[in-house]
């Protein structure tokens, strides 16, 4: 009897260990999968694999009627990827042929840290209610999180490189957002996002279009040690809180037309190598120096006349 005891013992030892073996050498998985991992709820955490296949997000069997050609999901699963690579799409939002809508909200974490995406990348008017980090990834594909609504109090995509079109406009993010020494080697855009903590962009490179027009940021808005290689716009924004544009260098024509800055403004030691238009901008606080622009031809700064500065007097 103890024989078959122990052998039962030994047995089951190397079918654990044959197990964990196996999974050990899985160097991928299927996208289908995950999605299965997450309708049983089941948290998702991968590290060092190749995800084969689209992972959508949208279509799950825990969709459910918001409203009138309307969908949302609800995934209720930790989101977490480590140094992964993603061969297909990344979907959260999808419009079908009857013109019905799929959204995604997530109710725990996204974190995709040091992956590379080989597809698009869709979480256009997606929710997250934990952190979303993006930090160390690389983007090979569009990606799309417009109309995104960012909850937690930190939101990552830091040392990020988005290799074509980036779409960020009408972001809503509660907290702060950091951008710091991502690139973005296309067109980006945060046309009328609203930023209810701090944007941080130090450090990093625009080397084609970049539209920032129509934006908020309730606190503080650092572009320190930027890079703009192209035609920039920051028109018609509001920064309610400080702006920092040290040591910047402008190198197309930039717009910063009709922006309320309600507290510093700072362009200490920035360079503007064309264009850079200030006109009717109200500076509430104090009057920046624009003398401390290195490099600049004042020719191509226009503050004369259409620049002003009065007090800001709140409404009621």
């Amino acid at each position: 009897m103890n024989k078959i005891i122990n052998l039962s013992i030994i047995l089951f030892t190397i079918g654990i260990f044959y197990a964990c073996t196996t999974k050990a050498k899985d160097t991928s998985i299927s996208g289908e999968k995950i999605i299965k991992l997450i309708e049983k709820g089941k948290d998702i955490y991968f590290k060092d694999i190749v995800i084969n296949g689209d992972i959508d997000f949208s279509k799950t069997k825990l969709r459910s009627v918001e409203s009138s050609g309307t969908y949302r999901t609800y995934i209720n699963s930790s989101i977490s990827f480590d140094n992964c690579t993603f061969n297909g799409k990344i979907i959260a939002f999808s419009v079908d042929q009857k013109k019905a809508l799929s959204l995604t909200s997530f109710q725990k974490n996204i974190t995709f840290t040091t992956c590379t995406f080989k597809n698009d990348v869709t979480f256009k008017e997606s929710t997250a209610m934990g952190i979303v980090n993006f930090s160390n990834s690389t983007f090979e594909k569009t990606v799309n999180f417009e109309g995104f609504l960012f909850y937690f109090k930190s939101n990552y995509f830091t040392d990020t490189k988005f290799l074509k079109e980036a779409k960020f406009q009408r972001i809503i993010c509660y907290n702060d957002i950091n951008f710091q020494k991502a690139e973005f080697m296309e067109n980006v855009s945060f046309q009328k996002a609203n930023i209810y903590g701090e944007l941080r962009m130090g450090v990093v490179t625009f080397n084609k279009y970049a539209d920032f027009s129509s934006i908020t940021i309730v606190r503080d808005i650092n572009f320190n040690y930027a890079k703009f290689n192209g035609r920039t716009t920051f028109n018609n924004s509001l920064f309610n809180n400080n702006a920092y544009f040290n040591n910047v260098i402008f190198s197309d024509l930039t717009g910063f037309k009709n922006i309320q800055f309600r507290n510093i403004a700072s362009f200490k030691e920035s360079e503007a190598k064309s264009e850079i238009d200030f006109s009717k901008s109200v500076f509430e606080k104090e009057e920046p120096d624009f003398n401390s622009f290195k490099k600049t031809d004042k020719k191509n700064m226009k503050i004369d006349k259409a620049f002003f500065k009065k007090p800001f007097i709140l409404k009621r």
